[in-house]
C-alpha cells in the first residue's frame, strides 16, 4: 500500500531534476568556522506539490563560483573582472523567480530512511516574462507562491 502524499518522504516526492522556484526566504548567519553566510529558501514547484528547499552560500574565495551562479539566477548583475565577488543583497532576492536542479544528498533521513533534498544548481527563469515580475507580483501558474 502507498502511504498518503503527506505521510511520504519529500524526496520521493521531487525526483531529482530542474524545477521552477521562488525564493521564499533570505537570511545572513555566521558560520560555525565564523564566516559569513547567506542561507536561501526556496519554494520548488514539484510534479504534484511545491516543497522547501534550502541552500547556503558562504562567504569564502572558494565559495565565489557558486555566489555567481546564484547571482545570476537572481537577475544580478556580475561584475565581468575576474576575482570580483557578486554582491547579494537579500532584498534582492526575496520573491525571485528562477530555477533549480534539485538532487538527493547521499546522506539519509533517520526517521524515514529516504535521502534529503538538495539544490544542485541554480538556473535564471526560461523566459524574460518571468524575469519582469509587475508591481502585482502575478507570476505565472507553475511558480509556487
Amino acid at each position: 500500500m502507498i502511504p498518503p502524499m503527506a505521510d511520504q518522504p519529500l524526496a520521493l516526492l521531487l525526483p531529482p531534476g530542474v524545477y521552477p522556484a521562488r525564493v521564499v526566504g533570505v537570511s545572513e548567519r555566521v558560520s560555525k568556522a565564523g564566516n559569513l553566510m547567506l542561507v536561501v529558501t526556496a519554494k520548488v514547484a514539484g510534479p504534484s506539490l511545491a516543497v522547501k528547499v534550502s541552500d547556503h552560500f558562504v562567504f569564502v574565495p572558494s565559495g565565489v563560483h557558486q555566489r555567481v551562479e546564484f547571482a545570476e539566477a537572481m537577475g544580478i548583475r556580475v561584475p565581468t573582472q575576474d576575482g570580483e565577488i557578486p554582491i547579494i543583497k537579500t532584498g534582492d532576492c526575496l520573491g525571485t523567480v528562477c530555477r533549480v536542479e534539485v538532487g538527493h544528498q547521499a546522506t539519509v533521513n533517520p526517521k524515514t530512511g529516504a535521502p534529503y533534498l538538495e539544490i544542485m544548481r541554480w538556473l535564471p527563469p526560461l523566459s524574460v516574462e518571468h524575469q519582469n515580475r509587475n508591481t502585482e507580483g502575478n507570476i505565472p501558474d507553475e511558480v509556487p507562491n
